[in-house]
């Protein structure tokens, strides 16, 4: 079996802002695992191996801000991945398929019907599937209390 993780290419473990304008990249990796029949353990393996790559600024010249990444998701009806990467104030969405994640793709960023780049507006908090077309993007507003989130509906056209 194999499970996805992502790594962060940064300065080094005492750097406390991992971002892309410092890392250029965020790397995804597979990383083989199996689970005891007798204890139930999750046993990982050494072996992790490089897979596809996120190059917000380089494949994306009008992202001009430093992002982190702050949540990746898979789309279980489309079998593709949602990456969502912010800044202090907004973020932007990418999706990566499963084709380009096992061969070394790069991922997509998420354009509106104009074709510019979708924007959320806010601190990203999250996002998560609620239905084959749509997502839920949460953001922390500022001013609010610590419980109070806000948030977008995104409907998805493929």
């Amino acid at each position: 079996m194999n499970s996805v993780g992502l790594r962060l290419v940064a300065i080094g473990f005492d750097h406390h802002a991992l971002t892309v304008e410092v890392a250029g990249q965020f790397q995804f990796i597979a990383v083989p695992y199996s689970v005891s029949a007798e204890s139930g353990e999750i046993l990982l393996s050494d072996r992790f191996t490089p897979k596809a790559i996120l190059e917000p600024t380089k494949a994306n010249p009008e992202i001009t801000q430093a992002l982190s990444l702050v949540s990746l998701e898979f789309d279980p009806f489309r079998g593709r991945f949602f990456i969502l990467a912010g800044y202090d104030g907004g973020a932007y969405l990418w999706v990566l398929s499963l084709n380009d994640f096992n061969n070394g793709g790069q991922a997509q960023l998420v354009r509106d019907a104009s074709g510019a780049p979708y924007h959320i507006a806010g601190q990203p908090a999250g996002l998560t599937f609620i239905g084959q077309d749509t997502v839920l993007i949460s953001t922390n507003a500022a001013g609010r209390a610590p419980q109070q989130a806000t948030y977008q509906i995104v409907k998805l056209s493929q």
